[in-house]
């Protein structure tokens, strides 16, 4: 193998060690969102959540639900609906979505939407 071969392995090995620990970074970051969240941090959370958003992890979409569950819980109405509608829309067949659309009309009830 030639050198140039072996640079380009070395870096592909780089990458995927990289990528594995990214992907360990975002899910321990998802955890700590979550834990915030349970504490009532929501906050805290709101950060965490935002960071995995940021990064495009393979936790955004659990980072954009739990995202608009502590706008809900700060009150924070126009927010969590931008939350929802925005993860609706990316990612319509994910495991949530269906609970996400009972939050979706949970949230019509705190508005007082009743039409």
């Amino acid at each position: 193998m030639g050198r140039s071969h072996l640079a380009i392995l070395a870096f592909l090995v780089l990458v995927a060690v990289h990528g594995r620990a990214q992907a360990r970074d975002a899910q321990a970051e998802l955890q700590a969102g979550l834990a915030a969240f349970q504490q009532q941090q929501y906050q805290q959370a709101l950060q965490s959540f935002r960071r995995i958003i940021d990064e495009e992890a393979d936790q955004a979409p659990d980072a954009e639900y739990w995202s608009a569950l502590a706008y809900m819980a700060l009150e924070m109405l126009d927010e969590a609906d931008r939350a929802l509608e925005h993860y609706l829309a990316r990612f319509p067949g994910h495991a949530l979505a269906g609970e996400a659309q009972y939050q979706k009309t949970r949230l019509l009830f705190l508005e007082r939407d009743y039409e």
